[in-house]
């Protein structure tokens, strides 16, 4: 299965000034903008791009709160040289404490979890923020996929197992993955944006991965970021 992703040209986007431990700002993604605040039909993640050096860069994703009344939050990490995303720290609303945490917003939570947070950006030597950020129009990149059909009893819906990103001008593939967790994998896969940083000689794609909701629709939109040269 192939999808084609069609991408606005814009030009470098200023955020405000801020160090890698302030309260992230978010980065809206324009392709689901509409479906902020939250609906019936589908419910987006929202994405915070942190900070970055040379190695690695790190984001967050607040992933949407289907129906418990929780918080969630994943601090991740992303290797520049390999592609690797490592998950630094993944709060669950406090559902596996004692006393559950009634954050309702980024900064709320980031007020109060910034020593760690803030410890776990100086571990990897984080200190340049994204102040800005150059989305360019790439000529539609290729998403072929494959689909798991070993597992439709515990999946209910069709998902993928198996994601290739192909640069149609060059035929270079720009980026793989297998999805192991059966549970994780997602109905559709969408490259959403192209975008590179200033000061950085990486470009990244922006996934869009649509996973099933819990009972069905919404169904809930997480999204990746993968750098290539």
């Amino acid at each position: 299965m192939l999808l084609l992703s069609s991408l606005l040209l814009v030009a470098y986007t200023s955020t405000k000034a801020q160090g890698v431990c302030d309260v992230p700002t978010e980065y809206v993604v324009e392709r689901y903008r509409e479906y902020i605040p939250l609906n019936i039909n589908l419910m987006p993640s929202r994405l915070f791009l942190i900070g970055w050096n040379k190695t690695y860069l790190v984001y967050g994703v607040e992933p949407p709160d289907e129906a418990c009344g929780c918080y969630f939050f994943k601090l991740h990490v992303l290797d520049l040289a390999t592609q690797k995303d490592t998950v630094l720290y993944n709060y669950n609303g406090g559902i596996e404490a004692e006393h559950e945490d009634q954050f309702s917003n980024i900064k709320e939570f980031w007020k109060a979890n910034e020593s760690l947070l803030c410890s776990q950006l100086k571990q990897y030597k984080i200190t340049q923020p994204i102040h800005k950020i150059r989305t360019t129009e790439p000529v539609p990149y290729k998403v072929a996929t494959t689909i798991d059909t070993n597992h439709i009893a515990e999946t209910i819906v069709p998902v993928i197992e198996r994601i290739q990103v192909t640069d149609p001008a060059t035929q270079k593939i720009v980026y793989e993955h297998r999805y192991e967790n059966v549970y994780k994998r997602p109905m559709e896969i969408e490259v959403v944006e192209v975008f590179a940083l200033a000061g950085l000689n990486k470009q990244f794609l922006l996934l869009a991965e649509k996973l099933r909701g819990w009972e069905g629709p919404p169904h809930i939109i997480f999204y990746k970021l993968v750098p290539f040269d």
